[in-house]
């Protein structure tokens, strides 16, 4: 059962340092909704180790009251630490920290201030509604609040502790107050109360009794009523609950809110308490553990009695259990219990297990069930069995039964009967495990046995007649055969065993004979031959038979007979004969057998030989068509002969295709002559080979129109289609033309034009055209071009010229001798106009074309230049003058104005007004201009600065044009006032660090660096001050 208010019960604080402490619960203080608390001093409370996030270093000291907040509804909250003197308090809150491990609230949900308050006077302290941080450190100020630190954001349920440290050493105490929107729960929680459900029916009864000791102890002299509702039991109103109280296990924990109330019937808060109906551990009972087999006849065994807890419950890890011998014994749970269960000596009998759950929810000592288990001793069984105590040597022996005659399971050692030594064993039965059965043994002898002795052959060619096996041994022993007589039909190994009559200790005689296969020729084998040089012979190798007739042939001899009565009177073709055996007739046999390398020779078979299948030829004549002068590819032409696949070879002669000598080389460059015709031999793998007479004869020229075509008319730089007559040329379709340049090229095929469609040539000439067509002969015909002048352009020149932009026109006109020729003029960016004549008013590049009446084009480039600008080379200034110095770039006159008014060969400008900015033109042969900016400074030397709007300032006239210029401004005695540089206008108030200097004379020294023109110039003079 757990103890009153046991939230406040114990709190470990792990700090950053991982330094468990223990919050005793009297010193938590719990505070109900409302509640304005004033308390004393704290005391020490012996906590030395709490800190707040910002401040991990300096610990809390021990001087510590606790308090603990539940929300039971709001948003906000805050509270307010009033000291009663002006003390120095600290303070910690935590929002649902984690009781165990107080460190490890995240700092979002941790406020603390251990501020500095006679540093700023405020003593208060807290969380407020207006303040933004989160955490004050030692030492610090606090402010813009000092002492308080933002509120936390809270929802129903949410738990706070706060901690009030008080740092001064000091005995006044202070007040706390609590704020916010947030209400406060005035409910604490209480115990829990369990009981068991012992009768499995889900329901137990709780009585006042089961409570108020705990109450009576928790609140001395209070009065308790009981309700089912906390606000009921805050309001003192509706039902009470009556006793005994009823409470199911599926309302597990049921709740009662018990109102407590002091001796003047006054309102002290709510306890919420829980209700718990815990199962008992549920059994399968009884069970039984594996029977023990009384091996040593005293009516006891050793009995693991915890190998029945697995069959009690499922997850026995769960429970705790105590076996008993009696079952009063184990429902009482005393310690009259079985203490070594694990080596429980015991007959057959009962015991008894207690079965706990350990502590449940309210109920500390927990709950329990009694199972019970069941002991079984079993008598050994005397093992039985029925068996041979003697074996021949080298007898089969029967097999070993690891089942004996009365049922008993088990296995022998040795494990058979081993009869190839003489002499006697042990042979032992040992029961299996399971068998609650005694040890059995034999002792067996071997003793020697008489062989039976025979002579055998012991291997037979296959189908010959066998020997009779007898029935009596060489050493006189009777008995029969299995089988009874050799089989000698089918190849391989069979044992032929020999038992004797009298079998006692007649070892049985086995022997393994084998009959040998002979070989097995094909008997159907029919081979095809070829006249090869049709000489009316047929030649065959007869070895190449062999692999025919059987494969493999690895240890075979083979024979070959031209008759079956040379084979019946062994007479066979000599050897010398057999690579070359020559058949005069076809169809005809020869009879073939084969011996092995054990002597067995094979049934005769006979071998045809036939007359090959010839190749298949197309219709005849065979003929070639040639053109004269020109060599034919006869592979070209092999698809004249045969429609199947064929190896061809060409002869001169018949003699030479019959003796396959001499073949044709140059096969595909042959010359071909009308009265010599080739022999084609043909062959192909499998058929016999044809040959073929095949005669040429003259081909047939492309159809064609005869003569020079053309001329083609083409322009210079224009290219040419060739293929322009072809429609004119050829009289049938299908041919192929070929133009070159050369007639020598056209016969040899060499050179060929490739660009016939867009030939580029010069002058007049002839093309040569060569017109092909498969199955006709080619022909070459000429075809003529000649080449028109293009036009002569006159009127340009010159081609280079100069223009005064914005001052000048260049008219041109160009002229051609073709009257009819047109003209188109292009310039700028895509700008152009048409005709002979143009007006040209600005540089650029201008392309004249020009069409004559036949097409033919000429081009002409006009480039007009602008005239360039002069260069300003520098520009002097003296007190009232401006003189330039420039240069011409074409070598033309120069002409000077100022501000592009008046114009004046003459570079020298006077007169002119001191601080006027001018500017200097200068132009070449009166066409393009260049300027520059000049100035001649004026430089005042006399300052008021008394305010009054007149000569306040030392302003320099024109110095805005003169970048980079220093100056320095100084007294008689040399103590310089103004030392800088500028670049624009200067300034001068008169004064000094910002105070006016005194009256008097003051020296300046002005720089102006030259800008690459301007020609650089040193002043120096005075400034009077005088301030009126």
């Amino acid at each position: 059962m757990k103890k009153f208010l046991s939230f406040l019960t114990l709190i470990f604080l792990f700090l950053f340092y991982s330094k468990a402490q223990v919050i005793p619960e009297d010193d938590i203080n719990p505070i109900c909704d409302g509640q304005s608390i004033s308390m004393g001093a704290p005391g020490n409370s012996g906590i030395n180790n709490i800190t707040i996030y910002c401040n991990e270093f300096q610990p809390l000291s021990p001087y510590i009251d606790f308090y603990y907040v539940r929300i039971m509804s709001g948003t906000t909250f805050t509270f307010l630490v009033e000291p009663v003197g002006n003390d120095d308090y600290d303070f910690g809150a935590w929002l649902n920290p984690d009781l165990n491990n107080l460190g490890s609230t995240p700092d979002s949900n941790v406020r603390g201030s251990q501020n500095d308050p006679n540093a700023t006077g405020v003593y208060h302290l807290g969380l407020s509604l207006t303040a933004t941080d989160l955490c004050e450190g030692g030492g610090s100020t606090g402010v813009p609040e000092p002492g308080l630190v933002r509120y936390f954001d809270v929802q129903p349920g949410d738990e706070i502790l706060i901690a009030i440290d008080r740092w001064s050493q000091t005995s006044q105490g202070y007040t706390i107050s609590f704020g916010g929107d947030s209400e406060l729960d005035c409910t604490i929680v209480g115990d829990s109360y369990g009981k068991c459900d012992v009768d499995g029916n889900g329901q137990e009864s709780f009585l006042a009794a089961d409570f108020l000791p705990d109450l009576n102890a928790d609140f001395p002299g209070g009065q308790f009523e009981f309700y089912t509702t906390q606000q009921n039991a805050e309001n003192g109103t509706g039902t009470q609950v009556t006793f005994p109280h009823p409470v199911n296990i599926i309302n597990n924990p049921s709740e009662l809110f018990v109102r407590v109330e002091n001796s003047s019937g006054a309102f002290v808060r709510a306890v919420q308490i829980f209700l718990y109906v815990n199962e008992v551990p549920q059994l399968s009972t009884p069970v039984s553990l594996p029977p023990k087999c009384d091996l040593d006849g005293d009516d006891e065994e050793s009995f693991d009695l915890t190998q029945a807890q697995s069959l009690l419950v499922s997850g026995p890890n769960l429970f705790t259990y105590k076996f008993y011998e009696s079952q009063s014994d184990a429902i009482a749970g005393g310690n009259n219990n079985i203490t070594t269960p694990t080596a429980y000596d015991s007959g057959t009998a009962t015991i008894y297990v207690r079965v706990e759950t350990g502590p449940v929810s309210g109920n500390e000592e927990g709950c329990f069930s009694i199972g019970e288990i069941n002991l079984i001793l079993t008598p050994q069984t005397e093992t039985v069995f029925d068996l041979e105590n003697e074996y021949c040597l080298d007898s089969t022996p029967p097999a070993l039964s690891n089942l004996s005659d009365n049922g008993v399971n088990g296995t022998w050692s040795p494990a058979i009967i081993n009869t190839t030594t003489i002499g006697t064993v042990t042979y032992t039965f040992t029961p299996n495990l399971n068998e609650c059965a005694t040890e059995f043994q034999i002792e067996i002898e071997i003793v020697e046995g008489i062989t039976p002795q025979f002579n055998l052959e012991t291997s037979f060619c296959q189908n010959t007649t066998t020997p009779i096996l007898p029935l009596m041994s060489d050493n006189a022993i009777a008995g029969t055969w299995f089988p009874a007589a050799i089989d000698s039909s089918t190849p391989g190994v069979v044992t032929y065993t020999f038992t004797p009559d009298d079998s006692n200790c007649t070892a049985i005689f086995e022997i393994e004979i084998e009959i040998i296969a002979s070989a097995l020729l094909n008997n159907s084998l029919e081979i095809e031959l070829c006249d090869e040089n049709f000489d009316g012979i047929y030649e065959y190798n007869l070895t190449e038979l062999n692999s025919e007739l059987i494969n493999p042939t690895t240890g075979l001899i083979f024979s070959y007979y031209a008759t079956q009565q040379d084979f019946d009177n062994d007479n066979p073709i000599p050897q010398t004969e057999w690579n070359n055996y020559e058949f005069n007739n076809l169809p005809t046999a020869i009879i073939v057998a084969a011996e092995n390398a054990e002597g067995c020779i094979s049934e005769e078979v006979s071998v045809q030989f036939i007359e090959g299948q010839g190749i298949i030829l197309l219709d005849a004549p065979y003929q070639i068509s040639f053109c004269e002068g020109e060599t034919v590819n006869l592979t070209e032409h092999n698809s004249i002969y045969t429609n199947e696949t064929v190896t061809v070879t060409y002869y001169a002669t018949l003699e030479n295709a019959q003796t396959e000598t001499s073949p044709l080389t140059a096969i595909t460059n042959y010359s071909p002559s009308i009265a010599e015709p080739i022999y084609v031999r043909l062959e192909k793998l499998g058929r016999c080979p044809e040959i073929i007479e095949v005669e040429f004869i003259l081909g047939q020229e492309v159809q064609h129109n005869s003569g020079t075509f053309g001329p083609i008319n083409f322009c210079e730089d224009e290219t040419i289609d060739l293929t322009a007559f072809e429609n004119d040329i050829a009289l049938e379709t299908g041919v192929n033309f070929t133009y070159y340049e050369s007639l020598l090229d056209a016969e040899n095929q060499e050179n060929p034009i490739t660009d016939e469609t867009a030939y580029l040539t010069q002058g007049n000439g002839i093309i040569y055209v060569r017109l092909t067509k498969t199955d006709r002969c080619a022909v070459i015909i000429e075809l003529a071009y000649q080449q028109r002048p293009n036009p002569i352009i006159t009127g340009l020149e010159p081609l280079n010229r100069i223009i005064c932009e914005g001052n000048e026109t260049i008219e041109i006109e160009a002229s051609t001798e073709d009257s009819n020729a047109s003209f188109l003029w292009t310039w700028g960016n895509n700008q152009s106009q048409s005709g002979a004549a143009i007006e040209i008013t600005q540089s650029g590049t201008y392309i004249l074309t020009v069409t004559d009446s036949n097409g033919c084009i000429s081009t002409e480039e006009l480039i007009i230049e602008a005239s360039p600008a002069p260069i300003i080379r520098s520009i002097e200034s003296g007190n009232n003058y401006l003189v330039v110095s420039a240069e011409a770039t074409s070598g033309g006159t120069l002409e000077y104005s100022l501000n592009n008014v008046m114009w004046q060969t003459s570079p020298r400008f006077d007169n002119l007004v001191k601080g006027e900015i001018y500017t200097i033109y200068v132009r070449e042969n009166g066409c393009e201009v260049t300027s520059y900016q000049a100035v001649i400074l004026d430089v005042p030397n006399f300052i008021s600065p008394n305010g009054d709007g007149y000569n306040d300032q030392w302003t320099i006239r024109g110095i805005e044009i003169t970048p980079d210029s220093t100056i320095k401004i100084f007294d008689r005695y040399g103590k310089i006032f103004i030392d800088t540089n500028f670049d624009g206008n200067y300034v001068w108030d008169g004064k000094y660090a910002g105070r006016p200097l005194p009256s008097g004379d003051y020296w300046y020294i002005m720089q102006i660096p030259s800008d690459g023109v301007i020609v650089a110039q040193k002043f120096v003079g005075h400034v009077s001050i005088k301030n009126l």
